[in-house]
């Protein structure tokens, strides 16, 4: 299905379904799944806590890290951290090897997912007053490094329909 490259990758903001969607498409591929924040959660423990002990400047290093490991892969899906695909050093080692997807959300879609999913605590980026203003603020930040891929919005359709956005795409290509 794939031609030119041989992973897909799902990039965007936090909240946005990469990693619910990541685990349909690769399951209907036959491919592995990977998530990056999992990975490093896995190895280091809790991202919240290795951001507030070693910051985030140390967080983006393991990303570079994981994303040179991943490169060297093939048949992956690889649902990213919000931040992975705006570090110039992580597109190069996966934009050539990569069919890259930008899940968006609208801001209060968003807020809302992260905080049915009791995670709006847990994410570092959204930490004080109010992860509304933080969310709008990251999202304008973030809007031309997410702008250079393709884009596949996911208010107000499932993780089902939002695979199924992926898969018809990868297909025309």
């Amino acid at each position: 299905m794939i031609k030119r490259r041989s992973n897909i990758v799902l990039t965007g903001f936090m909240g946005t379904g990469k990693s619910t969607v990541g685990q349909i498409i690769a399951e209907d591929l036959g491919y592995e799944f990977i998530d990056t924040d999992e990975a490093i959660t896995l190895v280091h423990g809790p991202i919240s806590t290795f951001f507030e002990e070693n910051g985030e400047s140390a967080f983006r290093k393991l990303e570079r890290e994981i994303s040179g490991v991943l490169s060297k892969r093939s048949r992956l899906v690889i649902s990213t951290g919000g931040g992975l695909m705006l570090d110039p050093d992580c597109v190069a080692f996966l934009e050539p090897v990569s069919e890259i997807f930008c899940l968006s959300a609208s801001a209060s879609e968003i807020l809302k997912r992260v905080n049915e999913n009791g995670q709006a605590g847990a994410r570092p980026l959204l930490a004080g007053d109010d992860a509304a203003v933080q969310i709008k603020l990251l999202l304008q930040a973030r809007n031309k490094g997410y702008g250079r891929y393709r884009d596949v919005p996911t208010d107000h359709l499932s993780p089902r329909e939002v695979a199924d956005v992926v898969i018809a795409q990868l297909a025309t290509n």
